[in-house]
Parts: structure tokens; C-alpha cells; sequence
């Protein structure tokens, strides 16, 4: 399963509201870290997200991920509060080394109300296709999403472990192994593996 490169926005500006199909194709770009309402009507924009031109304001950082690409070790340690966002049909967050950098991961759980999972736990949970389900529960999944130092895109689905989403609103996890195709198809998958992220992406309840 790819992403198209075009698909590739700022879930938190489409707005929560969205269809869910829509929400769904919505994986692996940075979001804007200025404007919420900067994305509306960005889709007709042929600039690929990485490459537009922005102002970003400086926010404190509400967690960090750690991960490596092809074995190569990251530490993000900037995830803007506003890019960080629980939703019933949808939750996600983004890290970048620093406030400013090109350089993003980004984590989606689409489809999930993860208020009302047991933890720990590892999604997308399993799938039973020869029973009826919800259509929340048959499209439910978990999206990554990186951007490199010169911009280009991979994104797709993945596996992850979520050890607890307290109510302090801090959601901890680790994830391994998660093949990312290019968003072009134009070079080679890249993997994720050793990651390991924690993030406040709700108020605390």
C-alpha cells in the first residue's frame, strides 16, 4: 500500500470533520506549524509541502522520538504542541530535530480512538475478515510518514507497539521494522527501525 505524494497534507488542517476517507490518505507530511487554518484550500498547491515557504514559530516541545533509517541513528526531540493531536477518528503527531528543520517523522493512527484501547497493545489491531465489522474497525490503521535534510518524502502504513496513552494525555510507544516506500516510486524503500516515541497529544482528563 502507497500513499500518493499529492495526498501527502497536513491532517490536522483538513480538520477532524473530514470524511474518514479522506483522513485516511492523509499520512506522512509535516503540518503547519503557524495558521491553523493555513491548509484550507492547500490541496490545489502543486508545491510539495517540504519545499513551501513558511514561517515556523517557535513552540516548546511536548515529547521525542528516537528511530533509525536504514541504520542510521535519529533523534527528534522538537514535537510542537500543534502538531500534536488526539481525535476519536483520528490522532497524530510530528517530531523534527529542531523547530525549523526540514527534516520530520511523523506518526498517524487513523481510523483509532485510542481513549478506548487497553494498553499496552500493538496496532492496527488484527483484522477477522470472515466477520462483520464497524467501518471504524475495518479501517482502522497506523500511517508513518519521514521527510530527509533535502526534503524528499516516504510514506505508508506500519506496525506499532503503544505501551500506554495515560491520562495525563502522554502517549509512549516503540515501533521496528516499518518499510516505507518513496512517495514518486523513484527511489529505493527506506526502513525504520528502534523507534521509540513519547508525546503529550491531549489535554490531560
Amino acid at each position: 500500500m502507497r500513499f500518493p505524494k499529492k495526498s501527502l497534507l497536513s491532517l490536522r488542517n483538513l480538520g477532524f470533520s473530514a470524511t474518514l476517507a479522506v483522513v485516511l490518505t492523509a499520512c506522512g507530511t509535516e503540518p503547519s506549524q503557524t495558521d491553523p487554518e493555513a491548509g484550507q484550500g492547500a490541496a490545489s498547491d502543486p508545491t510539495p509541502v517540504a519545499q513551501q515557504v513558511k514561517e515556523v514559530v517557535d513552540e516548546s516541545s511536548v515529547g521525542s522520538v528516537t528511530f533509525r533509517v536504514d541504520g542510521e541513528e535519529k533523534s527528534f526531540d522538537y514535537v510542537p504542541k500543534s502538531s500534536s493531536l488526539y481525535n476519536p477518528i483520528a490522532s497524530s503527531m510530528w517530531a523534527y530535530p529542531e523547530s525549523g528543520s526540514t527534516q520530520s517523522v511523523a506518526i498517524h493512527f487513523m481510523s483509532i480512538d485510542l481513549k478506548k484501547l487497553t494498553y499496552p497493545t500493538e496496532l492496527p489491531l488484527p483484522k477477522d475478515l470472515t466477520k462483520p465489522m464497524d467501518p471504524m474497525a475495518a479501517m482502522a490503521s497506523v500511517g508513518f510518514g519521514y521527510i530527509d535534510a533535502e526534503g524528499v518524502e516516504w510514506a505508508g502504513p506500519g506496525k506499532i507497539r503503544v505501551e500506554a496513552f495515560g491520562n495525563d494525555g502522554v502517549i509512549r510507544g516503540t515501533f521496528d521494522q516499518v518499510a516505507l516506500p518513496h512517495t514518486d516510486n523513484e527511489r529505493p524503500d527506506i526502513m525504520l527501525t528502534n523507534g521509540s516515541f513519547s508525546a503529550r497529544i491531549a489535554s490531560p482528563w
